[in-house]
């Protein structure tokens, strides 16, 4: 009979420490830290997300989602702050400027002032997922269900916006949406215009998670491909790192580009929040559309995840021989 082995007794030491598993953030997480974010820091504003907007608006279905999305959203800050006097503090979170808000019986009228994109001409009223905030929160805190219409918007030629909630369960909070054609255009117009600053990356990432489900996202990362072409093309009179730096800042992600003769390289890097496989694709497709049009190569794309979890990227472009 063969003997059984004796185990040799490890030597008393530190121990190893086990690596931690990374855990990217999910769309509860980035929720409960922008519900914390607006108790705890009122007076921080999270900037304008006009892109997102523009994609709401595309179409009836869009809308629908986008506005549904934000209804949770407000729904959700009313049940986690307890406040009913929080709405005009979140709004100027939101990047919208001075709120003028006037509750009555029937309706409220929340007037927005100052710091939103102005006049940007896109032909709509196009602030849907904050319509969806305002009638979440609403309806929360009066305890029945409301809607929330744009009747003025600052990128449709106003020098305001101005949003009015009803109680009204059948009421569609829109009735007329511009052509997906036109989008490529409208956003050109909305990364050129000055901004005070880049939108807080969770709340970004909150108002782009409905769109990050397939086979919803693959669509939408068609519609951004088409964009960063047609931003390569009207941008050519600045520099190919001043556009990219546009589109960067835009979706939260920092951006380097490396010059050199014989290829053009772009390395990003995104926070922890950010770095998920639905926002990664969804927030690159601008720039790869962008660099493909612009430098005319054989675009290729690399990622490695850091021990934090958040991704870098690497964008390279090499002529075609």
């Amino acid at each position: 009979m063969k003997k059984a082995r004796r185990r040799r007794a490890k030597p008393a030491g530190k121990k190893k420490k086990a690596r931690k598993a990374v855990r990217l953030v999910s769309a509860y997480d980035v929720q409960d830290l922008l519900v914390k974010d607006f108790i705890e820091h009122p007076k921080e504003s999270t900037a304008n997300i006009d892109i997102e907007d523009a994609i709401y608006c595309a179409t009836a279905s869009l809308s629908i989602l986008g506005y549904n999305s934000g209804y949770a959203v407000g729904r959700g800050l009313f049940l986690k702050s307890g406040r009913k006097d929080m709405l005009p503090e979140i709004m100027e979170k939101l990047g919208f400027g001075k709120v003028l808000y006037n509750p009555s019986t029937y309706k409220m009228v929340i007037t927005s002032f100052g710091k939103r994109t102005p006049k940007l001409g896109l032909g709509e009223n196009i602030h849907i997922f904050e319509s969806g905030i305002i009638a979440g929160y609403v309806s929360a805190s009066a305890n029945m269900h409301v809607v929330t219409n744009e009747t003025h918007c600052s990128s449709n030629r106003s020098n305001f916006c101005q949003f009015i909630t009803f109680p009204d369960s059948s009421a569609n909070p829109r009735n007329s949406y511009p052509q997906a054609e036109a989008l490529p255009a409208s956003i050109y117009s909305i990364l050129s215009a000055r901004r005070e600053n880049t939108p807080n990356a969770r709340y970004h990432l909150l108002a782009s998670m409905p769109l990050l489900e397939e086979p919803l996202l693959g669509e939408v990362a068609k519609l951004l491909y088409a964009c960063g072409e047609y931003i390569a093309h009207a941008s050519m009179s600045e520099s190919a790192g001043k556009a990219v730096g546009r589109i960067s800042d835009y979706f939260g992600i920092k951006a380097e580009v490396i010059p050199s003769r014989s290829k053009k390289v772009i390395k990003l890097k995104y926070s922890h929040y950010n770095s998920s496989d639905g926002f990664l694709k969804y927030s690159i497709a601008m720039l790869l559309g962008f660099v493909s049009k612009r430098f005319d190569g054989r675009v290729t794309m690399n990622r490695s995840t850091g021990r934090k979890g958040n991704y870098a990227v690497t964008i390279e472009s090499k002529a075609i021989k």
